[in-house]
């Protein structure tokens, strides 16, 4: 691919910067003087914008409902330009934003224009301090897309195990410890409560029949005492009644026989309950055996059931660790190739350069790594943009040897006149009150 030189910039009602034309003229090195808020970093950020960037809502010069960035460039002698323009709408006045032109090799480009410009650009040098101000998070996502060291199937499933994994174990925690212990043989419970009820059955029939002997005997006995009552009246009756001697001399008779026929019986003691202790404690015990039987039957279940929670869980962490296995070699295999020396990607996501963690790299450092990973973007937009905000000194002689030998266009702002004296091939510009003059 042809590196793209830029030839002019053209910014109107953007910040402070009412019309400009400012033409590069292939110049490797160009620098905007002047002091704050005077627009310098207004031209800077209008090729940011016109390339696609983000921008704020502010971004149309007070006092106008339009704006427009654009940029000028030749490839292999083929001039074309990348155009953005913004506006303010009629309906609310919010900020719109108009699609990008891009015309390249004398054609416009169709379709995803913003994806075609943006394939062209190397954020290394279109953003001062690009990867040094990210945090680590951002420097992780961003190293991860880079060199593709994300394999969403595998880290999905990985996440998966994970949780699952997590999960097996919280449910193997909560069943405790189980109780295994065979219970003793459960006995013949009908056969004792038969035994028992047969105990009680013959006791209450024994009571039966005392109580009716008995009931018999207290009967038999209040006839007899009325019996020898009637008798001693009789007597009485005899010495008074001597016509009825004859039938009351019967009676006697009669009754002293019958006295003779039916002696006196003997009252009998209750019978004594028998001792059904001993198949009461019996039946006591095989209710509680039976407990444990149940309970054995539903610890059998339980242990069942958390050997079959282990072996998920084995199985998950074999797979577990395969994945990772697989993940490691992976990321070994993505920093061999990535052409960095020293980058390594660790499992977590993260990565190591020179055997530093990403959140303990050295100033030095991330200068260095920068360097290699600017190196890595396709030449397209051969362009740096540096917002220096201090006098360059010697450094503006590196500067045009560095564009010269990258065949690039460094644009750079500088607080502050202009020197007296420039190198020659540099461009100068001063920018005043939205004015630019070369």
């Amino acid at each position: 691919m042809s590196a793209i030189r830029i030839t002019s910039i053209t910014v109107r009602n953007l910040g402070p910067i009412a019309d400009a034309v400012i033409q590069i003229d292939n110049k490797p090195l160009v620098i905007f003087y002047g002091e704050v808020r005077q627009g310098k970093t207004t031209i800077l950020n209008a090729v940011r914008w016109a390339l696609g960037g983000a921008f704020p809502d502010d971004i149309i010069r007070h006092g106008s409902d339009e704006a427009m960035a654009r940029i000028d460039f030749t490839e292999a002698g083929v001039a074309g330009w990348c155009s953005r323009s913004w506006y303010k709408s009629a309906k609310d006045g919010s900020l719109k934003a108009r699609e990008i032109e891009f015309v390249r090799g004398g054609a416009k480009v169709k379709g995803r224009v913003a994806d075609a410009v943006k394939g062209l650009l190397n954020p290394f040098q279109m953003k001062q301090g690009f990867f040094s101000d990210m945090g680590e998070t951002e420097r992780r996502k961003y190293m991860a897309e880079m060199f593709g060291v994300e394999d969403p199937t595998a880290d999905a499933e990985l996440l998966a195990l994970d949780s699952k994994a997590k999960e097996l174990r919280a449910v193997l925690t909560g069943f405790g410890e189980i109780d295994m212990t065979e219970p003793a043989p459960m006995p013949d419970v009908a056969k004792i409560k038969a035994e028992r009820d047969a105990m009680a059955s013959q006791h209450a029939a024994e009571c039966k029949r005392v109580q009716d002997s008995n009931d018999a005997a207290k009967e038999h006995s209040s006839a007899r005492s009325r019996g020898l009552h009637k008798i001693e009246e009789w007597k009485r009756e005899v010495a008074e009644l001597l016509e009825k001697a004859r039938v009351l001399n019967d009676n006697i008779i009669n009754g002293s026989a019958w006295l003779i026929e039916n002696p006196q019986f003997i009252i009998m003691d209750p019978v004594a309950a028998p001792d059904t202790s001993a198949l009461e404690s019996q039946l006591a015990d095989a209710a509680a055996l039976r407990v444990r039987h149940e309970q054995h039957a539903a610890n059998k279940t339980r242990a069942a059931q958390r050997d079959a929670k282990r072996a998920e869980l084995a199985a998950a962490e074999s797979r577990q660790k395969e994945l990772r296995a697989a993940k490691v070699a992976r990321l070994a295999e993505v920093g061999s190739k990535s052409g960095v020396a020293g980058l390594v990607f660790a499992e977590d996501g993260g990565f190591t350069f020179e055997g530093t963690d990403a959140g303990m790299l050295s100033t030095s450092q991330v200068m260095r790594l920068s360097e290699l990973l600017s190196a890595r973007y396709p030449e397209g937009f051969n362009l740096s943009l540096l917002d220096r905000g201090e006098s360059m000194g010697k450094s503006i002689f590196a500067l045009i040897e560095r564009a010269a030998a990258e065949e690039k266009t460094i644009l750079a702002t500088v607080v502050g006149e202009k020197p007296a004296k420039t190198p020659d091939g540099v461009g100068v510009f001063i920018v005043e009150g939205g004015q630019v003059k070369q």
